[in-house]
């Protein structure tokens, strides 16, 4: 009927949006890393010890543009098997293990259904709370965990800590904004061998 078909067009509209703004967020900075480790490979010659590495990396960079590039191709027409926030992980994660050769798992059984835009919110925060641990600790796990408590959807990322580290108080405030845009909480703790980011979110 009427109703159902205008949910429908809103539905891939806002679908359309996301994917732009996946392109432009995402897929546009890997495409900026390529071309400048495709230059840099360009001037190391074939004697050059970096060379293999230099290979590698824009291998590895290629190959993210592709995992990318028809995840966007498949949420823009809405195939997918799975909610689309949960693919996109799977794949970011596999490319933190390739990239920093840290092992980040994903526990998501009891991850609640989402609406478009706010899964695109909650990859940029579990995105950038990752690369964090990837940039700023000497981690080689950590585990990222999606559910629901008290009606709203709980995230958590933890990771190992040193032992003898007193870690100073911190609140990464990128990902302080973007969840009191969406109208939730945020806490770092850090207690015994590991730290956590919890946040909550409102459904």
């Amino acid at each position: 009927d009427l109703l159902d078909r205008l949910a429908s067009e809103a539905a891939f509209r806002e679908r359309q949006t996301i994917a732009r703004d996946l392109h432009d967020s995402t897929i546009q900075p890997y495409i900026g890393l390529r071309h400048a480790v495709a230059a840099i490979r360009s001037q190391a010659d074939a004697s050059n010890p970096v060379g293999p590495e230099l290979d590698r990396l824009l291998a590895m960079c290629s190959d993210v543009l592709d995992d990318m590039r028809q995840f966007a191709q498949r949420f823009r027409n809405g195939r997918q098997e799975e909610p689309e926030l949960l693919i996109a992980l799977r794949r970011q994660l596999n490319q933190v293990h390739a990239f920093y050769n840290v092992d980040v798992q994903l526990v998501a059984a009891d991850a609640p259904p989402i609406h478009d835009r706010m899964a695109a919110e909650v990859f940029q925060i579990i995105t950038e709370g990752v690369n964090n641990i990837c940039k700023h600790t000497r981690a080689r796990y950590a585990t990222v965990t999606l559910g629901q408590e008290e009606g709203q959807l709980a995230i958590g990322i933890a990771n190992p800590r040193e032992a003898r580290h007193t870690p100073l108080p911190f609140v990464p405030k990128s990902i302080s904004e973007r969840v009191q845009a969406l109208g939730g909480s945020l806490s770092v703790e850090a207690a015994g061998e590991e730290t956590l980011l919890r946040m909550r979110l409102p459904l």
